[in-house]
């Protein structure tokens, strides 16, 4: 078919503009996801952000909390356990000590008994009930002599609390009156040698017979007035051995007429028997 004349003279059809790359629509995209804001940690250094090493698992507390309680109780056990045991130790070592202690006490003690009797006639010997029996550690000394009023052989029995028997106590002694039988008895602290004095309460010397001079001038430092203490009794002082083996110290004491002076040369001592027998 052929075209007609108006096909031949009309003028060209503009040329199709093909869109150019910049003027093509853009289409749209997948957009990719966008990475997350870096935080502060990310932007620390390298050296930061290295990865842990052992000795910064050694510097940290890698265990759970009950072991931890665990361990604590295990040690405050084991302190209990150690001060219990400390203080039973050092209490079994007080006590022992302390037996010790009562144990040497015990021997060093010395039991001191005796009897004193008077001659009442040729024929009969009595009980001296109420006899005064004073034991002082030999060489002992006193700061200030002790008061006879109350502790001689014509006083009432002393009460404990009086003075001078007290200081007698102090000074390791003993102050004694004998009983209804003539005996006595004591426990001194310690063995070793006494200064022995005994008084009668009943057996007196001859009217003006003085106590011998020797045993006023041994008596004056640790009593006053002497002479006030014996009185007109008949007595007996000796420095005597005293131990845990010692025999009970025996007095008699003779008739008034028997009794000899200083000037006689001789007096009945301790454990003198030759007044006749014991009651």
């Amino acid at each position: 078919m052929g075209g007609s004349p108006k096909d031949a003279t009309d003028p060209p059809a503009p040329p199709i503009e093909m869109p150019s790359e910049s003027r093509a629509p853009k289409l749209p995209m997948a957009q990719a996801e966008a990475p997350p804001p870096e935080s502060d940690a990310s932007r620390e250094p390298d050296a930061e952000r290295r990865e842990p090493s052992a000795a910064d698992y050694d510097a940290k507390l890698l265990m759970p909390r009950w072991t931890m309680y665990v361990q604590a109780g295990v040690m405050l056990l084991l302190a209990v356990s150690s001060f219990a045991a400390g203080y039973f130790i050092g209490r079994g070592d007080a006590v022992l000590e302390r037996r010790t202690a009562q144990q040497q006490a015990a021997r060093e003690r010395t039991l001191v008994e005796g009897r004193v009797t008077y001659q009442v006639s040729p024929e009969t010997v009595a009980p001296d009930e109420d006899a005064v029996v004073l034991l002082l550690p030999s060489g002992v000394r006193v700061s200030q002599p002790m008061a006879v009023y109350g502790i001689r052989a014509q006083d009432d029995p002393p009460r404990p609390t009086h003075e001078s028997v007290r200081t007698i106590e102090e000074l390791q002694g003993a102050y004694l009156r004998t009983d209804d039988d003539g005996r006595f008895r004591a426990v001194l602290p310690s063995q070793g040698e006494y200064l022995v004095l005994v008084i009668s309460a009943h057996a007196t010397r001859p009217p003006g017979e003085p106590p011998h001079a020797d045993d006023v001038r041994r008596l004056d430092p640790l009593v006053t007035m002497p002479e006030r203490l014996i009185s007109h009794f008949q007595y007996r002082l000796e420095d005597r051995e005293l131990t845990n083996g010692s025999p009970p110290i025996e007095v008699h004491f003779p008739l008034e007429s028997q009794w000899q002076s200083e000037s006689g040369g001789s007096r009945p001592g301790i454990d003198d028997q030759r007044d006749g027998p014991r009651g």
